[in-house]
């Protein structure tokens, strides 16, 4: 199971890098211009329970899975390539330096403690969250 979704990260980032050498390529490509201006389509890779995979393998095995998560989040989004991780808590160990901050849409669900808001939206965040009771009431 682990080696068949490494494999799968492994050629989501294979072909981001493919995708990165096409645009180059195409038409009405300019230096700077995104996947939307030479007509691509945007990827997705999903990773749920994308922590409990990362303590699955180890710190040591997961580095290099990191480092290609960590490419296809600061990279991808010229190119149209996406990722959409899914956990129960973000703790820091598990995102490279700098790469939650890439992150476009951060959703945190439920009441979550000072803990877990920090975690998915940054400590230097200084918003007050207040619990409301009103159905589909939230931030």
């Amino acid at each position: 199971m682990k080696e068949q979704m490494m494999a799968e990260v492994n050629r989501f980032w294979e072909g981001m890098m493919g995708r990165t050498q096409k645009i180059k390529g195409m038409q009405g490509y300019q230096t700077g211009c995104n996947y939307r201006k030479v007509g691509l389509k945007p990827k997705f890779l999903i990773f749920d329970e994308y922590v409990a995979f990362m303590d699955m393998l180890g710190m040591s095995a997961s580095q290099g899975l990191l480092d290609k998560l960590k490419n296809i989040i600061m990279l991808g989004r010229q190119v149209g390539c996406f990722i959409i991780l899914a956990c129960q808590r973000p703790d820091a160990k598990y995102f490279a330096d700098g790469m939650r901050d890439q992150f476009h849409l951060r959703v945190a669900l439920g009441r979550n403690s000072e803990m877990g808001y920090g975690m998915v939206f940054g400590t230097e965040n200084k918003k007050r969250f207040y619990y409301k009771k009103d159905k589909g009431r939230g931030y």
